[in-house]
């Protein structure tokens, strides 16, 4: 027997309502959905202490800072020297980077295989090499084999045997990979652009066949006797040690050592001249599928008081992904995998430089826009508040990370040692960047750099680039590869 249709109804709607809602119950209410759009509000900032130093001299004189950190059993030893590229003589370009790097090739009696089956058995790692302004030995070991290490790091230092074998090898090498960067156009713009910055001296000094065939195990001993020396040197040490650990240790075996010979004299590099007006400068290279760009300036010294609202201003330009040079060419444009922009530190005053690859037909568009960007950001379109926030935020928050690796802290007290940045170099930076307001970013960006008074520097095909470079009324001016102006 069939139900009626009416007697159905009731059942059929009991059946097809939610399995938690009884019949006739009022609707819930809409979840409260508005804190998705909501950004929440930044955590307030952790505390961090910098890890202080500890600092003593050994009887001869030598200064050695420590920084403890025992979270694992490792020890870093860093002797600095104030010597580095600057000291090289006229004609030997390389000689310092040279003699640094054959320390680990042979010392004590040692030849460099038995110097790194040694390393292996204490589980250390010895290297050596010279920057611009600096040299440097360095040692990482366990602490439980701290004593054969730093025995090892003191032959090395004090006791190098210079095998002419090994420097044969590494004269060839040294000449291989040069004549193999003359190749990368990214190698020769940096030429181009070191030697038309700093001139012929400091950094304007560029290696050559000719400087590598002519340095020789004399004139590295020589090198050596005069730079390597206690009373121009530094020790850092890091990591899971004490300086009432560590001072014996090293006065052992550094406590006697004195300089070979006299220190030789060297006359202070040069602060060049800012030029008359931005140029740019060609090193043609027919057909290249891309160009590489690199335009810059000099800037105050980073000790100058406006230095951390340039580096904020500079970094909301060109310092970062984000930034708006960037974003501009790279995501906006599809010219380039990336630009950047930053300053670089030595003993004369920063240097900022703004660099990328662009794809070759892009090359007068990309100069031209890098120029009226920057000439944009000190017009119409300054740092916005925004912007500062922004990348300081990003500063500080990822500054305390930076000190997870002990070779940061001793990098850092080895520049305070070397430049004489002051006791507060490290600890104030954070307040530093905090004090910088926009209107201080803005005036230190305007100030400094000038879109009228830039080098530019670029290695591509002539026919993509000198269309607009010319409409603009740019000058050009035509270099070899090693920066000298073709007549």
């Amino acid at each position: 027997m069939m139900l009626p249709t009416t007697a159905l109804a009731p059942a059929l709607a009991l059946l097809l309502a939610p399995a938690h809602a009884a019949p006739d119950a009022p609707a819930e209410a809409a979840p409260d959905t508005s804190w998705r759009s909501t950004r929440p509000a930044p955590l307030a900032p952790r505390p961090f202490q910098v890890p202080a130093a500890s600092t003593g001299t050994l009887s001869n004189g030598l200064k050695v800072v420590v920084v403890e950190n025992h979270e694992a059993p490792l020890v870093y030893v860093d002797l600095v020297i104030d010597a580095g590229s600057w000291t090289d003589p006229d004609g030997l370009t390389g000689l310092a980077s040279a003699t640094m790097d054959m320390l680990d090739e042979g010392a004590g009696g040692k030849d460099a295989a038995a110097l790194a089956v040694a390393q292996r058995r204490l589980g250390a790692h010895i290297s050596a090499g010279a920057g611009t302004d600096t040299g440097r030995v360095r040692l990482s070991t366990l602490h439980r084999t701290l004593e054969g290490s730093l025995d090892l790091f003191a032959e090395v230092v004090r006791s190098p045997d210079f095998p002419e074998a090994s420097w044969e090898i590494l004269q060839k090498k040294r000449i291989a990979d040069l004549k193999a960067s003359l190749d990368d156009p990214s190698a020769v713009a940096g030429r181009i652009w070191a030697h038309l910055s700093y001139g012929d001296q400091y950094k304007g000094r560029l290696s050559s066949t000719a400087a590598y065939e002519a340095i020789d195990i004399p004139a590295m001993k020589d090198w050596a006797a005069g730079h390597l020396r206690p009373d121009h040197a530094i020790l850092l040490v890091g990591g899971d040690t004490t300086l009432a650990e560590i001072q014996p240790a090293l006065e052992a075996r550094f406590g006697d050592w004195e300089a070979a010979a006299p220190a030789p004299e060297h006359a202070a590099p040069a602060q060049p001249a800012a030029p008359a007006a931005t140029t740019v400068y060609l090193h043609a290279r027919e057909d290249a599928p891309q160009s590489v760009i690199i335009m810059g300036a000099f800037v105050d010294a980073r000790t100058a008081p406006e230095r951390p609202a340039l580096s904020l201003a500079n970094r909301a330009w060109g310092g970062q992904f984000s930034a708006r040079l960037n974003m501009n060419l790279r995501e906006e444009e599809g010219w380039t995998y990336g630009a950047r922009s930053g300053i670089s530190d030595s003993q004369l005053d920063g240097l900022w430089r703004a660099s990328t690859s662009v794809m070759a037909t892009a090359s007068d568009d990309a100069v031209l826009r890098m120029l009226d960007m920057l000439a944009a950001s000190q017009g119409d379109a300054p740092i916005t508040d925004d912007e500062l926030a922004y990348v300081r935020t990003g500063l500080l928050g990822s500054w305390p990370l930076a000190f997870e690796r002990p070779g940061k802290l001793l990098s850092e007290h080895a520049d305070i040692w070397r430049y004489g940045l002051g006791e507060d170099w490290i600890t104030g930076y954070p307040d530093r960047l905090r004090a910088v307001t926009v209107d201080a970013a803005n005036a230190a960006w305007t100030s400094q750099i000038s879109p009228s008074a830039l080098r530019i520097v670029v290695v591509g095909d002539p026919d993509e680039l000198l269309p607009g470079i010319e409409e603009r009324g740019l000058p050009v001016v035509m270099v070899d590869g090693d920066g000298q102006i073709i007549e």
